[in-house]
């Protein structure tokens, strides 16, 4: 058994996590180039759900970054949550630059990225998550997801 892979953020489970194999399933179906942003109404256990992903698919991954841009205002703040949380050292003018984040993870070849509460940053955030899931692994079953389901 490999050793769980290195993470950025990935908190410990809360409590005992029952069920949602399906959901567990399509998250790993529908994953594109290691971003994933699990996207649905408030209160469904969406984040859960997120670090149960994270934690249970770690191994197969070189490490798993959990990022939460609840308190992201915009799209802007979003990219800002996700460098920090990747510790990109890039020089760059701006601690908000896209092409930073696509840098830093580009850098962490066979990472998976999970970002948490984008909703209220949707649709303008959509953009974003899937200029970077382009950027991780642009192969083409990817961007055929990418095109048939839009950001996981």
């Amino acid at each position: 058994m490999r050793a769980q892979a290195p993470s950025g953020f990935l908190r410990p489970e809360p409590s005992r996590f029952f069920g949602r194999v399906d959901e567990l399933r399509r998250i790993d179906h529908d994953a594109i180039g290691g971003i994933t942003a699990i996207v649905g109404p408030a209160g469904i256990g969406k984040t859960r759900l997120a670090l149960r992903f994270g934690i249970t698919r770690g191994a197969r991954f070189a490490s798993v970054w959990f990022c939460d841009a609840s308190d992201a205002a915009s799209v802007t703040e979003m990219i800002a949550i996700v460098r920090h949380t990747l510790a990109a050292s890039d020089r760059i003018d701006s601690p908000s630059d896209p092409i930073a984040v696509e840098r830093a993870i580009a850098a962490r070849a066979g990472a998976l990225v999970i970002i948490d509460d984008v909703e209220h940053l949707l649709p303008d955030a959509a953009v974003t998550l899937a200029r970077w899931s382009q950027a991780h692994s642009p192969t083409p079953g990817d961007l055929h997801r990418q095109r048939r389901h839009g950001v996981v």
